[in-house]
């Protein structure tokens, strides 16, 4: 009979999805919300809904209160559309308001991974990146305290989906640390062909 430490080794974990969808047994099913497709047109037209729910998302069970004044001084957001995205996630039921301050509903959310999520996490993807890189400092990048890199080679198919494995653990690690601290921290992570060459002579 395996132990809690074991089974985590042969369960599924975040990262891992199958249809878009994660696989990880350690959510409680009414803690996880898989955003829906009728959702797409609204996460597309205001990015910041995305940006706004991961921030109160984050800090939902801190001691820092987060309101939409912090929201828009931390995400350097303007507040018209800090605003705009908390009523669409107010209307949604996603997030709620105690005393002034905000809460998620939920203890987790999720963009299905799927061809029609694609243009909304391409967004989103580029978005969060991009914000990482503007604001890493060399300071970050010397004490380790964050990370940026850029790696080509060649690889076959095989290679690539054994790569893949690894970053699943990546994922996991960062998904299963307790929540600490008061920064609010990013992971994007790109990898995939670039171009082919055939293997003909010319």
């Amino acid at each position: 009979m395996p132990t809690a430490e074991t089974q985590a080794f042969f369960e599924p974990f975040i990262g891992k999805e199958a249809q878009g969808v994660p696989m990880t047994l350690k959510t409680p099913i009414d803690e996880l919300y898989v955003f829906s497709e009728r959702q797409i047109s609204a996460l597309l037209k205001t990015p910041a809904i995305w940006d706004v729910l991961s921030l109160i998302m984050a800090f939902t069970t801190s001691n820092i209160q987060i309101d939409d004044r912090k929201i828009t001084e931390t995400l350097r957001i303007s507040q018209k559309e800090v605003l705009i995205a908390l009523e669409w996630l107010r209307n949604e039921g996603l997030v709620t308001t105690h005393s002034g301050v905000l809460k998620a509903k939920r203890d987790y959310y999720h963009l299905p991974n799927t061809d029609e999520f694609k243009p909304v996490r391409d967004s989103n993807f580029r978005h969060v990146s991009e914000d990482i890189i503007n604001k890493l400092s060399m300071d970050d990048l010397k004490s380790k305290e964050a990370y940026r890199t850029t790696f080509l080679r060649r690889l076959n198919r095989k290679q690539a989906r054994e790569l893949c494995d690894s970053i699943d653990q990546i994922v996991a690690t960062l998904g299963n640390f307790d929540d600490r601290g008061t920064e609010y921290y990013g992971l994007t992570v790109a990898f995939g062909p670039r171009a082919k060459l055939s293997e003909k002579a010319n």
